[in-house]
């Protein structure tokens, strides 16, 4: 039988918690694929994982601030 090699990618932090974050309710840190900010902040289509997981992630917000106050 075939031997089947897996390759494993470590995921490496390209920006701070901090700035990853704009500070609103219900907001999470989500994973990107990229090797560095200029080639995770460039998504070419609606296609890209990154780009669904950035709507999801908006999507999510939205749902979680209907009926809150800006107080």
């Amino acid at each position: 039988m075939g031997e089947i090699y897996f390759l494993i990618k470590p995921l490496m932090q390209i920006v701070s918690k901090r700035t990853a974050t704009i500070g609103v309710v219900n907001e999470n840190v989500i994973p990107l694929d990229g090797k560095d900010h200029r080639q995770i902040c460039r998504i070419k289509n609606e296609h890209e994982a990154a780009y669904q997981k950035i709507v999801q992630q908006c999507r999510s917000i939205g749902t979680g601030s209907v009926g809150r106050s800006r107080g």
